[in-house]
């Protein structure tokens, strides 16, 4: 089930960000990285639960075994940066974190994943791009929050 559901955010994914073949290619590539790295965040945080019945506490759960993570993950440095910790933010419960994202990337997250551009300042769905404390955030959101 998990599979199928990645096989497909994989192919919107490729859908969504093929059709750009000028200027903005790069911001799209961009906004893909990290769409990536929280996908298979939340895909090793929803197996480690189904195979353990506990929800893991930090990244050394997922990585410690090499099972659901091989290792936290990395992205550019121009991107922004990996939280090393879940992080709690208004409305998200724990989430996946990456600050100090650029803004037209986080329009572009926000664009292929709900049709807008707009930088809100609240969780809107479970993964997105928000202005959190002054600062772009990416989040996947993992468990809680409404």
């Amino acid at each position: 089930m998990i599979g199928i559901l990645i096989a497909a955010a994989a192919a919107a994914m490729v859908v969504w960000f093929g059709g750009d073949a000028f200027g903005r290619t790069g911001d799209a590539v961009r906004a893909s990285q990290l769409l990536n790295a929280g996908q298979n965040v939340l895909s090793a945080y929803q197996i480690y639960i189904a195979q353990n019945g506990t929800e893991p506490t930090s990244y050394a759960d997922l990585t410690a075994t090499r099972q659901y993570l091989a290792d936290r993950p990395t992205i550019p440095s121009d991107l922004g940066t990996v939280q090393d910790q879940w992080q709690s933010m208004s409305g998200s419960g724990d989430s996946f974190a990456v600050t100090g994202v650029p803004q037209v990337v986080c329009q572009r997250v926000n664009r292929a994943l709900r049709d807008d551009e707009g930088i809100p300042t609240t969780v809107q769905k479970a993964m997105g791009c928000m202005e959190h404390g002054g600062t772009n955030v990416f989040y996947v959101r993992l468990k809680g929050g409404g």
